[in-house]
């Protein structure tokens, strides 16, 4: 017995000059050590060992079993202590399932360690070690984990609370502090943890976090600055981060598996998981993530992406697939699949898809869709190049396909129409009511369709956007202006789907080639392709060189002339043909004054023609191939000169092949009459008036003539009421 009998001693002592000493066995508690050269002392002993063993000991106070070869014992018998520090072999825990290199502490409440602790392929660092029969216990300890079978640090942590059961085959530590970060060197990855579980035999460790997602949107490069706790330290991803409350690292294949991830912010989009769930592999690699939704912008969140296969590259980067949901004015659903989505060089998210016409895609209900479709986050809706169809069972109008490339607003659907308008086969396409090139000369519609000959002009034409007003049951083509407001200036076509009538409004061609004459209409047009009719009315400016002094007469014989019926504006297109003429600025004053007054102060200059016709009605003869006047006809003014007066007349527009011909007939009643006939730049003028016809025959040569260019325009008095009788005779109301 030693030291009051808390420690044995036995084999041989000797006492030199160098002191008390021995060679033998020092028991004391569970523990034998073995050492050549042991020094007793006072209060201690001292020595180098060759054997070192502690048993095992179970009960209220348990101990592990420890072994070692060399190691530096030190016995305090005051302290009731024993110290053994490892020297050049660590100190085998357990069953050899652990080692410890530093110094471990026998005391009759147990036994305490400090140094590293090494154990299947872990190692773990505290200045106080606690140990029971099977466990390591530190209040705060360093972690790392190499790799199953090679060096490589697979998982690294400091200052946790640590657990180690060997019976369990379980490591569980806990953060000291709020949460402690993780290193996985070989995954190029950091996380912030609250706790992980390490699972010996599986091979795996289970981290959590207490972490919420906040509220908003963040991407942080700053460690400390986001609710993520999962950050990529990759140097070509830009440090991708997100939080996951949990995960799964698989320390033989260094896979980390993320899981309740509410969503990964990249560039500009919100990616969710499925289940919330992603790999990573080594080096950062993301496995493609499967079924993942994306919300793409963060801000705007105008889209939604779902069913996506991606691969998340870096917090700027990201590329796949997906499907999308395309809603229509009627909120139909209809999805459609992006085969392309990626960030552009504005870290904005961007899409491409395409929808085969065997898909029956539905812009809505009015317009068919097939091609390319374009997603940019940035934009609310999605943009389509492609061709579109109208919907429509007129027989008289082809249903052709037309491309286009447009931003599309599904419940305000405008489709851009202008002059490159082609079918998918390149062939150009007509928007208005036709004037066939070659004989017999015909009118025919044409709305989103093939003209009859690439020669066939347009008597009235729109561009601009097509729209469909579920009101009128129309399809329209106009400026998205004139679609709003149909009274603003411009042109406007539109197709009745039930009547299959083509109407336009707006400025009207006749198509003839008039040379110095002018003849413009300005007013509506209906044409029913099933009935084959045309009607045109409005309002007729027309324009040619004629004497002052002839102009004054015709005026003054039309104003001095009893019982002709005033012109009601109001009821005709006057004011539209003012607002196409003068534009909207100018033309709001003007109308203004005409409506307070009954008529102008001054007439404009821009309202100042030959004839201005206020009132003039039209229809289409396939016989006479020519556009022929109906009814009385409303005279607004005649060169400076107000009239607003009804005559009976007729005005006649004929197409020919070899010269057009337009013929004007005003008749105050049948003994005073004025007949106008212009072909070929030739001006024939006679009239009952014989005044009227003196001033015009007195009218110097030189004077009647008007020269521009190669166009020359004369006119002259004809005797002969020939041509006069000629054409009212064509027509029953002058029998």
């Amino acid at each position: 017995p030693m030291y009051g009998g808390k420690g044995n001693f036995t084999a041989d002592i000797s006492l030199d000059f160098t002191g008390l000493h021995g060679d033998g066995q020092l028991d004391y508690l569970t523990s034998t050590s073995m050492s050549e050269a042991f020094y007793f002392y006072p209060d201690s002993t001292k020595g180098q060992t060759y054997s070192f063993q502690n048993l095992e000991q179970g009960g209220s106070i348990e101990i592990p079993r420890a072994v070692s070869d060399v190691v530096d014992v030190g016995f305090y018998p005051k302290e009731d202590l024993l110290t053994a520090a490892s020297v050049d072999n660590p100190i085998q825990f357990f069953e050899d399932e652990a080692t410890l290199e530093g110094q471990l502490y026998l005391a009759p409440k147990g036994m305490t360690g400090e140094g590293m602790m090494a154990f299947q392929g872990a190692e773990l660092d505290s200045r106080m070690f606690e140990y029971t029969r099977r466990k390591i216990l530190a209040d705060s300890s360093d972690f790392r984990l190499n790799q199953s079978g090679v060096e490589n640090l697979a998982f690294k942590t400091d200052n946790v609370n640590s657990t180690i059961d060997f019976d369990e085959r379980m490591g569980d530590f806990k953060s000291n502090g709020g949460e402690t970060k993780i290193e996985f060197p070989v995954n190029d990855y950091i996380c912030f943890m609250d706790e992980f579980k390490w699972f010996m035999d599986a091979n795996e460790m289970e981290l959590a976090s207490n972490r919420k997602a906040g509220s908003d949107f963040v991407i942080d490069t700053d460690e400390g600055g986001s609710n993520s706790n999962f950050y990529s330290v990759n140097e070509f991803q830009d440090s991708l981060n997100f939080l996951a409350p949990k995960a799964v690292y698989d320390i033989e294949g260094s896979v980390i598996t993320c899981s309740k991830i509410p969503f990964i912010a990249v560039a500009d989009s919100k990616i969710m998981p499925d289940s919330g769930k992603v790999v990573i592999q080594k080096r950062a690699e993301m496995e493609t993530l499967e079924r993942a939704t994306i919300i793409s912008n963060y801000v705007t969140q105008y889209h939604r992406i779902f069913n996506a296969t991606l691969d998340i590259r870096g917090r700027l980067e990201y590329e796949g697939q997906g499907d999308y949901t395309y809603y229509d004015e009627l909120n139909a659903e209809q999805v459609i699949h992006l085969d392309k989505i990626e960030v552009d060089t504005t870290l904005q998210t961007v899409g491409v898809g395409k929808i085969d016409e065997e898909d029956e895609f539905f812009l809505s209900p009015f317009f068919g869709f097939y091609g390319d479709f374009e997603l940019l986050a940035n934009n609310q809706y999605l943009t389509f190049d492609g061709g579109t169809q109208i919907i429509h069972t007129c027989e008289n109008i082809e249903r052709n396909w037309f491309t286009f490339r447009s931003e599309i607003n599904p419940s305000e659907i405008y489709i851009p129409v202008d002059t490159t308008m082609r079918d998918m086969n390149s062939s150009r396409l007509g928007v208005g009511v036709m004037v066939a090139d070659d004989s017999p000369i015909e009118l025919y519609s044409t709305f989103l369709s093939r003209k009859k000959d690439r020669g066939d002009q347009g008597l009235i034409e729109a561009l601009g956007y097509l729209y469909y007003d579920r009101k009128t049951g129309q399809y329209q083509v106009g400026s998205k202006e004139k679609i709003k407001q149909p009274n603003l200036p411009g042109n406007l076509v539109a197709l009745n789907q039930e009547s299959c009538e083509i109407t336009g409004d707006g400025q009207i061609d006749f198509q003839v080639e008039l040379g110095l004459m002018e003849f413009n209409q300005i007013g509506t047009i209906k044409n029913d392709g099933l009935k084959n009719t045309t009607f045109i009315e409005g309002v007729g400016k027309i324009n040619f060189h004629f004497d002052d002094g002839a102009t004054k007469r015709l005026t003054e014989q039309l104003q001095a002339w009893p019982d002709l019926a005033p012109v009601d504006i109001t009821k005709t297109h006057y004011e539209k043909a003012i607002r196409e003429i003068m534009g909207l600025e100018k033309s709001d004053k003007v109308i203004s004054e005409l409506n307070l007054n009954g008529q102008f102060k001054r007439l404009p200059e821009e309202l100042q023609s030959t004839l201005f016709l206020a009132d003039v009605k039209f229809e289409w003869n396939d016989v006479d191939e020519s556009y022929q006047s109906v009814g009385n006809i409303g005279i607004a003014t005649i060169g400076k000169k107000q009239i607003f007066r009804y005559v009976k007349g007729k005005v006649e527009i004929e197409k020919r092949r070899s010269a057009d011909v337009v013929r004007i007939y005003l008749e105050l009643d049948p003994a005073n009459w004025y007949y106008f006939e212009y072909k070929l730049g030739i001006m024939n003028i006679t009239s009952s008036d014989k005044d009227f016809m003196t001033i015009v025959a007195e009218v110097k040569d030189d004077d009647r003539k008007l020269k521009e260019g190669k166009q020359q325009f004369t006119y002259q008095a004809v005797a002969s009421k020939k041509k006069r009788n000629d054409f009212i005779d064509r027509f029953p109301e002058f029998y």
